[in-house]
C-alpha cells in the first residue's frame, strides 16, 4: 500500500482552513490543518510534508516567516510552497507559488496536481 502524500495547511480562518482540508483530501492528501505559522513551524519539525500551502497574513509570524524558516532548517527542500496572500505586493520569496485571494480553487488545485 502506498503512503498518503502529506500538506501542511496554514490558514487562520476556520472555515477556509476547513474548506481547503477537504479540497486537498480529494486529491489524496493527508492534512495536516493549523491556524498560525508558529503551530505550522511545530508540524515541520515534528514531520516532513510534500505540500505546504500557507497564508501570508497569520496572526504572529506570517506566512513568509514560516517559509524561510523552514528552509533555514533544512525542512522544506523537497516540498512544494503554495502561498495564499491578499497583499498586493507579497515580498518574493523564490520558488513559492503565489495564488492572490479571493483564491481561485482551479488554480489552486492546478497548482497542487491530482495525486490520486
Amino acid at each position: 500500500m502506498t503512503r498518503q502524500p502529506t500538506a501542511l495547511l496554514v490558514e487562520d480562518d476556520g472555515a477556509i482552513r476547513e474548506a481547503l482540508t477537504e479540497l486537498l483530501e480529494t486529491r489524496g492528501y493527508q492534512v495536516n490543518a493549523v491556524a498560525t505559522a508558529e503551530q505550522g513551524m511545530a508540524r515541520l519539525r515534528a514531520e516532513g510534508v510534500c505540500l505546504l500551502v500557507t497564508d501570508y497574513v497569520l496572526p504572529g509570524k506570517s506566512g513568509g516567516w514560516l517559509v524561510r524558516q523552514g528552509r533555514a532548517e533544512g525542512l522544506l527542500q523537497t516540498t512544494l510552497i503554495v502561498m495564499v496572500t491578499a497583499l498586493l505586493q507579497p515580498p518574493e520569496l523564490a520558488d513559492v507559488r503565489v495564488l492572490r485571494k479571493p483564491l481561485d480553487l482551479g488554480q489552486l488545485l492546478a497548482e497542487v496536481g491530482p495525486r490520486r
